[in-house]
């Protein structure tokens, strides 16, 4: 799963964990700890990801 915005594409991997790939370069960066594993979907909005999990919460 994954979502391209400003530059950089957010991805969650089967792992769980969010990775930043900058479009331009392709380094690929960890965000955070692997704690995204039940995420259903991702979007962006006013310049924050927001994550919707499997049982609905944001």
């Amino acid at each position: 799963m994954g979502i391209a915005t400003y530059g950089y594409l957010f991805t969650i991997e089967s792992n769980g964990a969010l990775y930043a790939t900058n479009a331009n370069t392709g380094v690929k960066l960890r965000i955070g700890k692997a704690e995204f594993a039940s995420t259903q979907h991702l979007f962006e909005a006013a310049g924050k990801l927001y994550s919707i999990e499997k049982d609905g919460s944001l």
